[in-house]
């Protein structure tokens, strides 16, 4: 089995003319694998395709969440993040 690192994936969300920048942590073999796992995740969920990006999806409640960042993270930024930014539940 590939060994996983942690990795910060920004997500903008954007739904009834709200816009929210979210932070999840997700731990992946590659930056590849952190795009695949966004796709697969909120595809599960009843996400779809958009015309926006490759990387916007959007939800049948109107929800649009666009991938805009993907960063490695160090030990001690994993460390200290996990602490306040959410965990991405791969599926």
């Amino acid at each position: 089995m590939s060994q996983t690192e942690p990795y910060v994936m920004v997500l903008e969300e954007s739904t009834a003319g709200n816009n929210f920048t979210v932070r999840h942590i997700i731990e992946a073999e590659n930056r590849q694998k952190v795009k695949y796992h966004f796709h697969r995740t909120l595809k599960d969920f009843g996400y779809s395709d958009t015309e926006f990006c490759k990387h916007c999806l959007q939800g049948h409640n109107g929800l649009v969440a666009e991938l805009v960042d993907i960063r490695p993270l160090d030990n001690i930024e994993h460390q200290v993040l996990e602490k306040f930014i959410p965990k991405w539940t791969k599926v």
